[in-house]
């Protein structure tokens, strides 16, 4: 697990179903794809919402952080929303 997925559970308790990591040459793992999977039983319009809205949150923070680190990347991150398992 990053460093930036770790202080993200301390502080806000936000935590995707699965994500995709990217090992760079320094040993750093730099967060690439963020999932969350929701069953249309738990969904409603409104939660769906919330979930991207969730998503977009992880998305920032994982650049933040690694902004804050010191690492200058031209990074992108994913988001992946699955509905209606």
């Amino acid at each position: 697990m990053s460093a930036a997925s770790t202080s993200r559970k301390a502080a806000w308790g936000h935590k995707p179903d699965f994500m995709i990591l990217a090992r760079l040459t320094g040993g750093h793992e730099v967060e690439m794809v963020f999932g969350l999977f929701k069953s249309p039983a738990k969904c409603a319009p409104s939660f769906c919402n919330v979930d991207l809205v969730d998503l977009g949150i992880m998305m920032k923070d994982s650049i933040d952080m690694y902004y804050k680190q010191g690492f200058e990347l031209d990074m992108v991150t994913f988001g992946v929303h699955i509905f209606g398992m």
